[in-house]
């Protein structure tokens, strides 16, 4: 999982001249033709297919700018931007496992707002990835709280 403006330059800060760089279009099945930053800084996008099961169809915001794709065959659309109908995630399936990529900044987007549905978003995706957290939280995270896990 990576999200907008990943793999732009190389470690001698040189932009990729396919991006994102280092061979990760290959991974992703997508080639950014632009990225965007408008005056309102946010940007809906809608998530859509059986990968979101009950939040299909709901739509959270994305802050600050949004990418321009082109797809390559086979990749999965999962998400995408309310006004113009283009890709805002994708899923790429490669080697054993599967690539997603996010148009649109995910941690500033939960970062400025933490209502806004791009928390759980990244939340659903680990899951599905099989990711577990280390640590759980009972209580309501005060002193009182109980950590399990650790």
């Amino acid at each position: 999982m990576a999200d907008a403006r990943s793999a732009v330059i190389d470690e001698l800060d040189f932009g990729y001249e396919i991006n994102p760089g280092a061979g990760l279009d290959e991974v992703f099945g997508v080639r950014r033709d632009d990225w965007i930053g408008e005056r309102r800084g946010s940007y809906a996008v809608r998530l859509e297919g059986d990968s979101w099961a009950d939040m299909d169809g709901k739509v959270f915001n994305g802050k600050f700018f949004r990418e321009s794709w082109e797809l390559q065959g086979g990749v999965e659309v999962l998400a995408r931007f309310s006004d113009t109908q283009e890709p805002a995630f994708s899923r790429n399936q490669y080697g054993k496992g599967s690539a997603v990529l996010a148009a649109v900044p995910l941690g500033g987007s939960y970062f400025h707002d933490e209502s806004n549905l791009a928390n759980e978003v990244i939340v659903r995706l680990a899951k599905q990835a099989g990711v577990i957290s280390p640590v759980a939280w009972k209580g309501n995270g005060g002193a009182d709280a109980v950590r399990d896990g650790s």
